[in-house]
Parts: C-alpha cells; sequence; structure tokens
C-alpha cells in the first residue's frame, strides 16, 4: 500500500508531500512473491537491535530465517533497515511504550521469525524436524 503525507503552508497551501510504501498484507508474513521482502519491522530489528538483544533473542541475518529469505530478496538498498529500527524505537517512545514493553514487542517479532524456522517430517505431519526450534520459541513466550 501507499501513505500519503501532504505538507500545508500557513496559508493552506500544499508545500510539499511524501509517499510511504506499507505492506499489511497478513499472509505477506509466511509467504511472499519472488524477490519481495517480507514486513520491513523483520529487517529493522534484524539490523538495529543492540548486540546483547541479538543474543538473548538468536537474531541473526535475514538469510537464517525462512520467512524473510524465501523470496531470495533479504535486502533493499533503497531502505536502510538500521535506521528504520531507530525512528521505530523513537515512535514508540514517543507513544509512551515502556522499554519493557518495547522488548516484548521485539520479542513478539522475533518469535514469529524463529517459528518460521520450525519444519515438519512431511506435509500434515504434526512431527517437528528440529524442536530446538519450537522449544526456543516457547521460551521466547515463557510456556512449557
Amino acid at each position: 500500500g501507499k501513505y500519503i503525507s501532504l505538507h500545508f503552508n500557513k496559508m493552506g497551501m500544499i508545500e510539499g508531500g511524501r509517499i510511504l510504501d506499507y505492506l499489511l498484507e497478513k499472509n505477506r508474513v509466511v509467504r511472499q512473491n519472488p524477490a519481495e521482502r517480507n514486513f520491513h519491522i523483520f529487517y529493522a530489528i534484524l539490523a538495529g537491535s543492540s548486540e546483547a538483544v541479538k543474543g538473548k533473542l538468536q537474531l541473526w541475518s535475514p538469510k537464517k530465517y525462512y520467512y524473510l529469505s524465501q523470496s531470495g530478496c533479504v535486502s533493499d538498498p533503497t531502505i536502510n533497515d538500521e535506521e528504520d529500527f531507530m525512528r521505530i524505537e523513537s515512535a514508540l517512545t514517543t507513544m509512551r511504550f515502556t522499554p519493557e514493553q518495547q522488548n516484548d514487542v521485539i520479542k513478539l517479532l522475533a518469535t514469529i521469525l524463529h517459528l518460521g524456522n520450525a519444519s515438519f517430517l512431511h506435509v500434515g505431519s504434526a512431527q517437528i524436524n528440529d524442536k530446538t526450534v519450537v522449544d526456543f520459541v516457547a521460551q521466547l513466550l515463557s510456556v512449557d
């Protein structure tokens, strides 16, 4: 989708504007068209989170996550993911999210990325290939 922001002067005349691209299709989380990226927030947390957060949440390169790598496009030269993360943090602070709440948002996004790496023995099977993925997801969600 597109978000159009128009800027007006005191006289009510348009002085400028900008168009922002955004993606809100819920199926984009699990599948993208070839050469399309997933939601920008995922790349932003991977690029901008502190090393401590990355270690704690096991956040690595986008190539390590099925939900981000399946389309073959893990980067976009027109987007600075690290700067986006700083803007997101600033917006969350402006909206009065506490540091703990901000960490919870990042943890939930990390959980989604990790859950995408869960694979099953065969289609329709309930048997998980690698239990360490779901064990870590359970740890992130604080469930057994």
